[in-house]
């Protein structure tokens, strides 16, 4: 059986981001879709699997659902076994935890700025 893997995230505000994942993890455990998704008040980053339709039905209702036209960056690839165990959705303060912030103009552009930690990243 040939698994679908998708890599995907968008930076976009997202107010409550509680109150979205109760109803994702149903939505992709109904689906028989596994993976982690990590949501914030500065967006969504995920990586998923499952059969090809389930996973596109998947992305589908997370676009719907966080008004999503398009993801900042996404990735396919196709294995033939289920790179997880569960389906886990995480509220976390930041998508992207290096000491970032997010802010949006009133021309609703999104700037990133990513301020120094202190330890070394490489």
């Amino acid at each position: 059986m040939q698994i679908n893997v998708i890599n995907f995230y968008k930076i976009k505000k997202i107010n409550k981001p509680e109150k979205y994942k109760s109803n994702l993890k149903k939505f992709f455990l109904n689906h028989l879709v596994k993976g982690i998704v990590i949501l914030s008040q500065e967006g969504i980053s995920g990586t998923i699997s499952g059969k090809r339709n389930n996973v596109k039905s998947c992305i589908y209702y997370i676009k719907k659902k966080l008004s999503i036209k398009m993801f900042d960056s996404s990735n396919y690839s196709k294995i033939h076994f289920h790179p997880f165990f569960r389906t886990k959705i995480k509220i976390k303060k930041e998508v992207v935890p290096i000491g970032s912030t997010l802010t949006i103009d009133k021309k609703k552009k999104i700037n990133i700025s990513i301020q120094k930690i202190g330890t070394k990243l490489f």
